[in-house]
């Protein structure tokens, strides 16, 4: 049959012996053509490709053109995980905020080559970033 949230959390509390509290959802609807990459933080062992767990999570909303040159060596699937990991690291608070671009992913160096600005690494690519969530447990 079909349970209620506070159902199954009294039932989890129950079978675990710990109290347990939901602290929020994000819900991320993405539009035609609109792709999600997602990563965790670190990896915990059990996750696996369908369900990832750790201590910081992301999604991440874009486009991806086909037009732009990926670098040697990547697939699409790559860079936007490493973008997911870049998010991660560096915490932006928006995608692009022209007024305060230390917290703006856009105008963030790189995390993984600091001599490029993550626009630059997307605009190359053909990869345009909508939204992200960034979450820390």
């Amino acid at each position: 049959g079909s349970s209620s949230l506070n159902d199954l959390i009294a039932l989890n509390i129950g079978q675990i012996g710990e109290n347990m509290v939901v602290g929020g959802a994000d819900i991320l609807f993405p539009g035609a053509g609109v792709k999600v990459a997602g990563l965790t933080h670190p990896n915990t062992e059990g996750s696996s490709g369908h369900l990832m767990t750790g201590r910081y999570a992301t999604l991440m909303a874009y486009t991806f053109s086909g037009q732009g040159k990926l670098p040697d060596g990547y697939t699409e699937e790559l860079l936007a995980s490493q973008l997911c990991q870049h998010i991660i690291g560096m915490a932006p608070t928006a995608v692009k905020d022209d007024e305060n671009e230390e917290n703006s992913l856009l105008h963030q160096p790189f995390l993984l080559d600091e001599t490029l600005k993550v626009e630059e690494v997307t605009e190359s690519a053909g990869i345009t970033i909508l939204d992200f969530i960034r979450r820390e447990v």
